[in-house]
């Protein structure tokens, strides 16, 4: 049976968005109020401690299981036994967790394609069959992500039209197995194939990807190698299996530091025009993944800055003439790369080691300007088209890429904002950081449902097909954290239900299209987030706040800290509700006596005090809320006094 730990988890205070254990009463600590909130990362453990894993507090695991615990404490019908918390305590892409619950797990060993998908070996294919097979990775992923050489590619084709693969190199058939791999999976999103694609050209398994991988140890690094090694984790992470993809993605950056790819290619002569760009290319789209993972997974940067000096494509800094080939046809690599250099600032700031973490108001600022920045950059290139510059010769970027460039924004702002949720108390900073995951979590499911509104491929609401599908990995990670965040505010108030309710089902449905390419975990979003919603459905059944009657009154709830010390903390909540009862409420009564000056700093030994106000009636105040008992009908009574 497995458990969860943080290290802090003794040092934690219990709240409303806080994991951990009250202290003793009076021995709580004074905080102070400019003490930003802080997330902890996770470590479980499995049953078999030579397998106990981490995932850090980037992925936003503290925040989930922040929240679950919350309703947990409120919602007497969620249980807490530790087998039943498995779905909220798993991040999308957590692939080696997601395999050892046999109950859910999807062996790596299946085959990944249906039979209409795939057919024999003894089939002849065409040059065209092998181009139409591999559009839509060349449409979708080489644009962001150009580690491979288009030419070279087109040259295996070639080949492989000519002479079948028999002849093929090895790191040359993976880059083909990869390519069509990657493009057979999207098409389940898209508009099938017409033709079966032969399952010779493809990975059988996530096991048969991560075997073709021995050649990136066992051979000297070499730019083919790490292209064909870049191919096989972009196969890994398009499919979701992200620990996978970390493991080879850290072979990957050795190997990078090992050919002195993080060392600018303009600055050796030696290197032609075409090197310098490879180089460049292939760097910063191992850059890319490296930032991707690691904010999924929550683990420590494998890259740091300021270890670099690779110039972004267009933007050299190391010779007076520019050798890079049509810098503005990479202009989407360079966008990509500056906010990957965004994620690792995040991450630094929000998310490092307790012990080195400097989370200031300052670095903060900074790191909020840096993301002001770079939207300010791609805000031309992600306009609409009646309001793009027709004269540009920069080509125009898709409409899926202006998509997944508008959710990086917002999904960047969620990282940044939502550690502030972790706050012990409540404060204007809490609120701020609040509103503003809201608003970002809004943005990024009404920028994805317009898309998806757009491109449906079927008139029929309920087909998960798209002429232009979804397809960046980050979105399923979006998606789900944008619901938790709208679920979470519509339970505290800050979000009427009624409208987080219609974006999450748009979640959901946008969940639906992503599950399409059948990797499990949009479907485990999708219980997630059912789960959620329903506990605060049934919690806010439980809270209404109207009750129908002829007679308007206001009651307002006012709470005191204890003092510590010789400082007394107030600390005032106040709601308002609309409150209409039939029963009379007497002017004059030996439980409501008139109201006296000194009344006002009276409280009871509880720290609370009750006001009573109606239109028509003088103030009261009462150390004992049940004597509002007989007036206020029992649902308001025990929403109003007991919580």
């Amino acid at each position: 049976m497995s458990s969860h730990h943080s290290p802090y988890d003794n040092i934690e205070t219990a709240s409303h968005s806080t994991l951990g254990h009250s202290e003793p009463q009076g021995q709580k600590r004074k905080h102070s109020t400019s003490q930003p909130g802080r997330e902890y990362g996770l470590m479980r453990d499995t049953g078999e401690h030579d397998a106990a894993r981490f995932v850090g507090s980037g992925s936003g695991i503290h925040y989930i299981r922040a929240v679950h615990l919350r309703l947990a404490k409120r919602s007497a019908s969620r249980t807490t036994e530790p087998g039943s918390s498995t779905i909220n305590t798993l991040i999308p892409g957590e692939d080696d967790q997601l395999r050892q619950d046999a109950s859910i797990r999807r062996n790596r060993e299946q085959f990944l394609w249906k039979d209409d998908e795939v057919c024999g070996n003894d089939t002849n294919e065409t040059f065209e069959d092998l181009v139409e097979w591999s559009k839509s990775y060349f449409e979708a992923w080489h644009p962001v992500l150009p580690f491979l050489h288009g030419p070279h590619v087109l040259g295996l084709f070639e080949e492989v039209a000519k002479n079948g693969t028999l002849l093929l190199e090895p790191i040359d058939m993976v880059i083909l197995k990869s390519v069509l791999s990657i493009s057979l999976a999207d098409s389940r999103q898209a508009t099938p194939f017409k033709k079966p694609i032969p399952k010779v050209y493809l990975f059988n398994s996530v096991d048969d990807a991560l075997a073709s991988s021995q050649f990136a140890l066992s051979q000297p690094a070499s730019i083919r190698s790490t292209q064909a090694a870049l191919a096989i984790q972009l196969f890994l992470t398009s499919m979701l299996c992200l620990n996978a993809a970390s493991r080879l993605g850290g072979l990957i950056v050795r190997t990078a530091f090992h050919m002195g790819l993080h060392r600018c290619p303009a600055r050796y002569p030696f290197f032609t025009d075409k090197e310098v760009s490879v180089r460049r290319r292939v760097f910063w789209c191992i850059y890319i993944l490296e930032r991707l993972l690691c904010q999924s997974l929550g683990l420590p940067l494998d890259i740091r800055d300021d270890d670099l000096d690779v110039c972004y494509p267009g933007e050299e800094r190391h010779t007076i003439t520019n050798r890079e080939e049509n810098p503005e046809r990479l202009q989407l690599l360079t966008f990509v790369a500056k906010h990957a250099r965004i994620r690792g600032l995040i991450l630094e700031l929000r998310n490092k080691s307790m012990l080195q973490r400097q989370d200031t108001a300052d670095r903060a600022a900074f790191v909020q300007a840096e993301l002001a920045k770079w939207f300010n950059e791609i805000q031309d290139a992600v306009e609409e088209d009646d309001l793009a510059d027709t004269s540009s010769t920069t080509p125009a970027i898709s409409e899926h890429h202006k998509v997944m460039l508008l959710v990086l924004k917002h999904e960047s702002a969620i990282c940044l904002n939502r550690p502030g949720l972790a706050s012990e108390h409540p404060s204007s900073s809490y609120s701020s950081a609040f509103q503003a995951c809201i608003s970002a979590a809004k943005s990024i499911l009404i920028i994805l449902k317009k898309h998806r509104n757009r491109h449906q491929l079927s008139v029929d609401s309920n087909s998960a097909k798209s002429q232009a599908p979804l397809l960046w990995p980050s979105f399923t990670w979006s998606i789900w954290i944008s619901a938790f965040v709208l679920i979470h505010a519509a339970f505290e108030k800050q979000v009427h239900l009624g409208s987080a309710m219609r974006h999450v089902a748009a979640a959901k449905d946008i969940l639906g299209h992503l599950a399409a390419r059948d990797t499990s975990w949009p479907e485990y979003c999708l219980g997630a987030i059912d789960e959620l919603t329903s506990t605060v459905q049934e919690l806010s059944q439980e809270r209404p706040t109207m009750i129908e009657s002829p007679v308007d009154a206001i009651i307002t709830t006012r709470s005191f800290s204890p003092s510590i010390g010789s400082q007394v903390q107030k600390q005032e909540t106040a709601q308002t509700l609309s409150l209409k009862t039939p029963l009379p409420i007497p002017k004059h009564s030996k439980d409501y006596p008139p109201l006296n000056p000194s009344d006002h700093n009276r409280i009871n030994d509880h720290g609370q005090r009750i006001i009573l106000r109606v239109f028509y009636l003088k103030t009261y105040l009462t150390p004992n809320p049940k004597i509002l008992k007989p007036h206020i009908p029992m649902t308001f009574y025990l929403h109003q006094t007991l919580r």
